[in-house]
């Protein structure tokens, strides 16, 4: 699954913290009359429980010093649950666990640049807020010369494990060696931030992720590592997961996002993170 997975805060996240801890505010989730019919199990709790793995860290999902749950994803989803009336429950989980919690009723929704795909539209519903592509974040200078997936042959490539990513580099490794060229070796880490600390002592050549997650490590380490590529490829829809067992929460979420994108509060979200890019080119349809 792609995530722009995180959860232990790195210490240069504590900074951007500070700084964003009063807009996060601002979509708290305090119950309000709602705009958007919430199911009536979601009524009847006061709050929808999202989940989230935060270790990718700003501007999706992260989590400060104090515990608070940022980001822009953490904005939306606090969103979401004020049109609905109700308050945004943000619990941290480990992306790879998401089936079994969201199944189990553990958590209502994951929100947390997961991509929306067919394979798991079958286990999942999905509302799509957004789109995300993949970046590769690469030392400053690009010294082995990362342009394309093809130039990835014979690095050493780090990810997130159980990603689309992941399955994206293994894909293109089985190909070159296929043509008769180096494959890419693959490490796949189960946090996002590993394999940025990988990339920063050396021990990968390249680091492929999703967009919104290498953005924000790719601003604070800025005088040690750039984008490779100059734009995002393999761009997908992202949105919130959900049960199949609840299909009157997807509609819910549908509505919500609908809401969002005509009253401007979802680009005020993605400006105010500096990922606007990542907006959807046509508003879904609840």
């Amino acid at each position: 699954m792609h995530t722009i997975h995180r959860s232990t805060p790195k210490p240069w996240v504590l900074g951007l913290a500070a700084v964003v801890a009063l807009g996060a505010l601002a979509f708290a989730g305090a119950s309000s009359a709602a705009t958007v019919t919430p199911p009536a199990t979601v009524a009847k709790a006061g709050a929808i429980h999202f989940c989230t793995d935060p270790t990718g860290g700003p501007p999706g999902s992260y989590v400060d010093s104090s515990g608070n749950h940022l980001g822009s994803d953490m904005d939306i989803a606090r969103r979401i649950a004020q049109l609905m009336g109700v308050k945004a429950d943000i619990t941290t989980i480990s992306f790879q666990n998401i089936v079994p919690l969201l199944n189990s009723g553990s958590c209502d929704a994951y929100i947390g640049g997961i991509s929306d795909t067919a394979e798991r539209e079958k286990i999942e519903n999905f509302a799509d807020y957004g789109q995300f592509g993949e970046e590769f974040l690469v030392p400053k200078g690009n010294p082995k010369h990362v342009s394309s997936y093809p130039s990835l042959s014979g690095l050493t490539v780090g990810t997130t494990v159980g990603t689309v990513d992941q399955a994206f580099v293994e894909a293109e490794s089985a190909k070159l060696k296929k043509e008769g060229k180096p494959g890419i070796t693959v490490r796949a880490f189960s946090a996002a931030n590993s394999s940025y600390q990988a990339l920063l002592t050396g021990q990968v050549d390249v680091v492929v992720g999703g967009y919104e997650a290498l953005a924000g490590v790719a601003a604070k380490e800025s005088s040690k590592i750039e984008f490779a590529l100059p734009q995002q490829v393999n761009v997908l829809p992202t949105g919130l997961a959900s049960a199949k067992k609840n299909p009157d929460l997807n509609v819910a979420f549908k509505k919500a996002i609908d809401v969002m994108y005509k009253d401007g509060s979802m680009a005020k979200i993605l400006a105010k993170w500096k990922i606007s890019k990542t907006i959807l080119a046509k508003p879904p349809t609840p």
